[in-house]
C-alpha cells in the first residue's frame, strides 16, 4: 500500500512537472501587440467621479470645507471616496458617506479650526492642554474612536489614540 502510494505521488509529481514547463512555454510574449476582439483592458479598481455625483452627505461636507476639489474618485471594490483638495488635503470617506481619514501634505498641519470642527469637544480639549492642537497632520476615524498623528518640532509625540468621546487611550512617542 506505501509503495502504491508512493508510485502515485511520484507519478503526480512528473506530471505536475511536466505541465509547468508546458504553460510557462504558453506565456511567452511576443514583441508586438495582440488585438483579441472583445476583450476588456481588465477590472476598473478606481475612477473619477463628478461632485455632483457624490453622496449628499460628502457634498455638504465639501461645501462647508469651502475649498475647491481638485480630484475625487470611487473606489469600486469598497465603494469608498478618495477626494484631494487644493491645499493638498486629502479626505477618505466611506460608502455612506462618513469621513474616515483626513490627511495633510507632507510637513503641514491640519487648521486648528478644521480640527477642532473634526473631533469631539473632549477629544479636542485634550489635545489643547497637551499643547498639540495646532500640530495634528491627520485624523483617522475609527470603529472605537480615533487615531491622530502629529507633526510638531520638539515633539516626540508622534501618534494618539482617543476614544469616539474623546478621552485619551495611548500616546505613541518616536
Amino acid at each position: 500500500m506505501k509503495k502504491r502510494r508512493l508510485f502515485i505521488g511520484a507519478a503526480l509529481c512528473a506530471l505536475l512537472a511536466g505541465t509547468s514547463g508546458f504553460a510557462a512555454a504558453q506565456n511567452v510574449l511576443p514583441n508586438h501587440p495582440i488585438n483579441i476582439q472583445g476583450s476588456n483592458p481588465g477590472i476598473a479598481m478606481a475612477g473619477s467621479v463628478d461632485i455632483s455625483r457624490l453622496p449628499k452627505k460628502i457634498q455638504k461636507f465639501l461645501r462647508e470645507m469651502g475649498e475647491p476639489v481638485v480630484k475625487s474618485e470611487k473606489e469600486f471594490p469598497f465603494g469608498t471616496y478618495e477626494i484631494e483638495l487644493a491645499s493638498g488635503i486629502d479626505i477618505e470617506f466611506n460608502r455612506h458617506g462618513k469621513m474616515t481619514e483626513i490627511d495633510s501634505p507632507d510637513n503641514t498641519v491640519l487648521s486648528d479650526k478644521l480640527v477642532k470642527r473634526l473631533v469631539p469637544r473632549r477629544l479636542y480639549d485634550n489635545l489643547r492642554e497637551m499643547g498639540l492642537n495646532t500640530s495634528v497632520s491627520s485624523i483617522s476615524v475609527k470603529k472605537g474612536g480615533y487615531e491622530l498623528d502629529f507633526d510638531k518640532p520638539g515633539s516626540q509625540c508622534d501618534e494618539a489614540a482617543f476614544t469616539s468621546q474623546g478621552e485619551l487611550i495611548a500616546m505613541y512617542y518616536d
